[in-house]
């Protein structure tokens, strides 16, 4: 927020001359990708610490056994498939690989072996 803010301080006139038609949808599509990289990062987080999240946090969807783990998985799948699908369709490449290093990392955080999360 900050930087966006400076970006317009510093281009008097940005706002009104911005190409709003071409952009919008361009965010809204780099938004949702987004989501979907979220959902495939917290989806493997809950399938993964369903045992803790019984004791812990017994009201999210895996762990309430209101999503079933094969249903998560589904989901896990389909938002790990589909949001870096469209990064790399709509997003220029060094983007995709930002998206996919955040991805990977978000993914190594609650997976074993390498499991980086500290209270498993």
């Amino acid at each position: 927020v900050a930087g966006t803010t400076r970006a317009l301080v510093d281009t008097p006139g940005a706002i009104a001359t911005a190409q709003w038609g071409a952009m919008l949808p361009r965010a809204v599509v780099g938004m949702i990708a987004l989501l979907l990289g979220n959902a495939f990062i917290v989806g493997i987080n809950q399938i993964f610490d369903k045992d803790i999240d019984v004791l812990n946090k017994p009201f999210l969807p895996v762990a309430s056994g209101e999503m079933s783990e094969k249903v998560a998985w589904l989901a896990v799948g389909a938002s790990g498939i589909i949001g870096p699908a469209i990064v790399y369709n709509f997003f220029p490449t060094l983007l995709f690989k930002l998206y996919m290093l955040g991805w990977t990392l978000g993914a190594i955080y609650s997976v074993p072996p390498i499991r980086t999360k500290r209270n498993a």
